[in-house]
């Protein structure tokens, strides 16, 4: 999986920190309202993140705020997990599957 570039990710946290300012919303309120840890929604809103996450999404979605790319990651994910088996060897073959199609990119 492509990983977002710096400059998407620097965009989605202005983003979110807009969308918090101008909801009204503190931090305890957001980790009320989605069950995600007030030093998490900190890191997010101020950009101190690499990946998008399941938690991320959740927050965008809390937040109507419509990212291309958390929408494609989650796809790709539930996408993933549907193939998989639900076992450990599963999951190491399913991983060696998808790292050998990543070379054909």
């Amino acid at each position: 999986m492509q990983q977002p570039s710096i400059k998407s990710m620097g965009d989605l946290a202005k983003s979110i920190a807009n969308a918090i300012e101008s909801s009204g919303y503190s931090l305890a309120d957001l980790s009320k309202m989605t069950g995600i840890h007030r030093s998490q929604l900190h890191r997010f809103r101020s950009g101190d993140f690499k990946r998008y996450s399941k938690n991320l999404s959740l927050l965008c979605k809390t937040l109507q705020i419509e990212d291309k790319n958390a929408t494609i990651d989650r796809d790709l994910s539930l996408a993933a997990h549907s193939l998989w088996d639900g076992t450990l060897d599963g999951k190491k073959k399913l991983i060696r599957v998808l790292e050998s199609l990543a070379e054909f990119r």
